[in-house]
């Protein structure tokens, strides 16, 4: 099986980091992979300052995001961590 495991910046504005993530994911596939990893803290900055401002719920945008790749690339995802809240 192949893996990609992935790295990336991650940006102030969540929306560009998914959006980054999404070309990332479609690289893996082209490149055969069935697997890819993503980094901890993929989705917000890392340090305990942001996890507040960047949390939120499950089912939420992220994991709409992360499904939705999955689907569209034929992969599994494995997504790291997230920072999510429960109501």
């Amino acid at each position: 099986m192949r893996i990609a495991l992935l790295q990336s910046i991650v940006h102030f504005d969540k929306q560009k980091t998914l959006e980054r993530i999404a070309g990332f994911l479609q690289v893996a596939q082209a490149n055969g992979a069935k697997l890819a990893v993503l980094p901890e803290c993929f989705n917000c900055p890392y340090g305990r300052e942001y996890f507040d401002k960047y949390a939120e719920p499950i089912p939420g945008p992220t994991t709409d995001f992360i499904s939705k790749a999955a689907r569209e690339n034929n992969l599994w995802i494995v997504a790291g961590t997230c920072c999510f809240y429960s109501n």
